[in-house]
């Protein structure tokens, strides 16, 4: 939101001069003096109230400023009757001392009760004045920055949706596979109904995630129909070999998404093996590709590998990592385990 205009450089200058004239005119109405007018308008007492209206007007300000900073200006009946006590209890104290001294210094004598109560409660008017504005655009503001974090959260959860929806469908092996189906379809119908079989279980597994983590057992048993279902697209020929004794909980379809990435990031040609290995070291499992690499790297891999991170950083301070040799790809993710 725009700053508010109290608090523009060309507000402050120009309003203490009509705030002080109103003043100086209010007080002739009151002691009932307005034929001084057609005698003299430009006199101390003008100035005097000009200069009033300055340090009043500078002073609420900063109070209120002060308070906002200091987080004690809040939407509740304390937190807005402190303010308003302090701020009227510092204007009080000013307009006091600056009477006695223009009234002591200037006339030579101290100035009548009357007098004192008339200014109080006019600089009051103009103090409370600046805290309705600036309560009600404070609160303006902490509403608007609610529904504007809200919106950008609702912004995140959308995105966030859509990314894990995409993620699930996975449009490149989704038609990767309808066109190897159509293939098998009129060359080998029962080959072709293998091939739906593996296809449906893959899919099934992923867009069926309900669960926050999965034991590997579950991932494994999906991964074997995904590597299956990518060993009969074209010019693919896929090893896996799976050394895993021990039992821990992964986020379901990590694995599968890092064997993927490191399929595709193969140089496809019949003569060209792809070598996956599954194995543990201490807390980690490794996932190690043997193949030739293709000469740049996809953004889908990268951001897939990314996104995988940010996921696994909810369950643990562990990083994933990420390591590439001459034809060899390895991937280090941790172990997830329940808290007891």
């Amino acid at each position: 939101m725009k700053q508010l205009f109290v608090h523009r450089p060309l507000f402050r200058i120009l309003s203490p001069p009509l705030s002080g004239t109103m003043v100086y005119l209010l007080i002739l109405l009151v002691n009932n003096n307005v034929m001084a007018l057609e005698q003299q308008f430009l006199g101390q007492e003008l100035y005097f109230c000009i200069g009033l209206a300055y340090l009043i007007q500078e002073t609420s300000r900063l109070s209120i400023l002060a308070f906002s900073k200091s987080h004690r200006l809040a939407p509740s009946l304390l937190g807005i009757l402190v303010p308003t006590l302090i701020s009227s209890l510092l204007t009080v104290f000013l307009v006091t001392a600056s009477m006695y001294a223009y009234y002591e210094m200037m006339l030579g004598f101290s100035p009548i009760m009357t007098e004192l109560i008339t200014f109080n409660l006019i600089f009051l008017v103009i103090t409370w004045v600046y805290l309705i504005l600036f309560i009600s655009y404070d609160l303006l503001k902490k509403s608007h920055e609610s529904y504007l974090q809200q919106e950008e959260e609702l912004k995140q959860h959308v995105q966030k949706d859509f990314v894990d929806f995409k993620q699930g469908i996975n449009p490149e092996l989704l038609f990767e596979s309808l066109e190897q189906l159509v293939i098998l379809s009129k060359l080998d119908a029962e080959k072709a109904e293998e091939f739906l079989d593996q296809f449906s279980t893959v899919y099934r597994y992923v867009l069926s995630k309900k669960k926050e983590l999965v034991d590997i057992k579950s991932e494994l048993d999906a991964l074997m129909h995904l590597v299956n279902l990518l060993d009969e697209l074209p010019n693919r020929t896929i090893e896996l070999s799976i050394e895993l004794s021990s039992s821990f909980l992964v986020v379901p379809g990590a694995i599968l998404k890092i064997v993927e990435q490191m399929v595709r990031g193969a140089i496809v040609n019949e003569t060209n093996m792809i070598s996956l290995q599954l194995f543990e070291v201490d807390d980690s499992v490794v996932i190690k590709a043997e193949m030739i690499d293709k000469l740049m790297d996809e953004d889908s891999a990268y951001n897939a590998f990314n996104q995988l991170n940010r996921t696994y950083s909810l369950y643990t301070d562990k990083p994933l990592s990420k390591t590439k040799e001459s034809h060899r790809t390895t991937v280090t993710i941790p172990k997830l385990t329940l808290a007891r």
